[in-house]
């Protein structure tokens, strides 16, 4: 059996109720087949044909605890859980509306990070399901470019993972079910080729596909969170397909290499060079954030660290913390944006921080940001001094204050709980314009 992009243990799934996978199994079985046989099965080879001429598809439903269940296996079945399918329409859609609207898809992979490191588990229960935690609005549907784009993002998505595990069955399953890496890593390969070269017989350009990577990425055990070389030949002998940017490096590659088909797919012969290159380069830069280990780590501590307001639509890439629309700040101490420098071992010095404080008679409730790590701040204040428990994620630190008569500046120091986690200091300049 060929498993396709499964999910990390430390994850807590999502649920789709059984009801409404029932309604949605035959609008995807039927989406699933016709485009198979109308665009793929036209540009088989007669020897690919026979060897994938009793495959059965099969979309079952059921309980999950995984959102990346495809697999194929050796008596010639594909398996595509509805479950797995509403995931992946749930991310295309909110990808589509938040593209066509001019707000950054950063959030999508945010959102299964959370998801894939347990971070979800806090949320509210109606904040967890895809649309409903990346703030897409009831009426998005009613945008034909919406839903234009979505059809696409997921007609491709939908296609290369069928095909994928089209080419395990073509290429045979000694490499999937064997334990040797090397060969997983190689049967990785061939059946992620076999299912560029079908798109590029179907001139069929794979735009979607850095999403659907980088979202397979957040979702499952990548290399860099493997330690080391020998911890990660270890995962993927017994678990399941290694992703890395070699992979994805070849998919650019693959890319480059028949440039001038997969550009015939697109509608403007002007743009389309363009396209294609903006296309490689987008693998290209993937392949390097998954092959990173730092960044990796670091990806997925932030998004635990995130509150459910910081997924909601937003133009840019990074997330800030802002002041609450209209807000007001006090002219006194501990009241109003600051933004400043954090240092401590693990840090380096001078690393970039911004804080809001937000005063109610003697107790200081606010938020931060430094990287990409979200803070949650409260605690009390006496005189000129504030003792506050500052929570980022699961790491929580005791923060002491020291405020400027004035109020215009502050400077701290902060110690982990446990001890284990570090010490460090903080500098902060008021930038916001106190109310008169």
């Amino acid at each position: 059996m060929s498993a396709c992009f499964i999910s990390n243990g430390r994850a807590q799934p999502i649920t789709y109720p059984i009801a409404l996978q029932q309604e949605w199994q035959p609008e995807f079985r039927a989406f699933t087949l016709d485009n198979y046989r109308g665009l793929m099965q036209p540009h088989l080879t007669a020897k690919e044909a026979r060897r994938l001429q009793n495959v059965r598809f099969e979309f079952p439903v059921g309980p999950h605890d995984q959102h990346f269940n495809f697999f194929s296996s050796s008596d010639d079945r594909v398996a595509m859980p509805v479950a797995s399918l509403l995931f992946f329409k749930d991310l295309a859609f909110a990808s589509a509306w938040l593209s066509v609207n001019g707000y950054s898809t950063i959030p999508v992979l945010d959102y299964v990070s959370i998801l894939a490191h347990g971070g979800l588990v806090r949320w509210p229960q109606n904040k967890r399901l895809p649309k409903d935690a990346l703030g897409i609005p009831a009426g998005a549907a009613d945008s034909p470019e919406v839903m234009q784009r979505y059809e696409g993002i997921l007609l491709n998505i939908v296609l290369f993972v069928l095909a994928h595990e089209l080419g395990h069955i073509t290429h045979g399953f000694e490499g999937p079910n064997s334990g040797d890496f090397d060969r997983r890593r190689q049967a990785e390969r061939d059946a992620d080729l076999f299912a560029l070269e079908l798109f590029r017989r179907m001139k069929q350009p794979p735009i979607p596909l850095p999403l659907f990577f980088g979202i397979s990425s957040r979702q499952i055990s990548v290399s860099a969170f493997a330690g080391s070389e020998t911890s990660w030949r270890s995962w993927v002998s017994q678990r399941s397909h290694p992703l890395d940017g070699e992979r994805i490096q070849n998919a650019a590659r693959f890319l480059a290499a028949h440039r001038d088909d997969f550009e015939q797919g697109l509608r403007n012969p002007a743009t389309a060079p363009a396209h294609i290159t903006n296309l490689i380069a987008e693998f290209m830069t993937l392949a390097s954030t998954v092959d990173d280990p730092s960044l990796a780590v670091t990806q997925a501590d932030c998004t635990l660290t995130y509150q459910p307001e910081d997924l909601l639509p937003r133009k840019g890439a990074v997330l800030n913390v802002l002041p609450r629309p209209g807000e007001r700040f006090a002219a006194g101490p501990w009241s109003g944006v600051y933004e400043g420098t954090i240092s401590g071992a693990r840090l380096g010095q001078s690393t970039a921080i911004r804080l809001i404080l937000r005063r109610d008679g003697e107790r200081l409730t606010g938020a931060s940001q430094y990287l990409c790590f979200r803070g949650a701040i409260d605690g009390l204040i006496t005189d000129d001094t504030a003792v506050v428990r500052w929570t980022l994620g699961n790491i929580v630190r005791t923060l002491k204050m020291r405020s400027a008569t004035t109020g215009a500046s502050f400077s701290a120091t902060w110690q982990s709980d446990g001890g284990g986690g570090g010490n460090g200091t903080v500098t902060g300049q008021r930038v916001s314009v106190p109310t008169p």
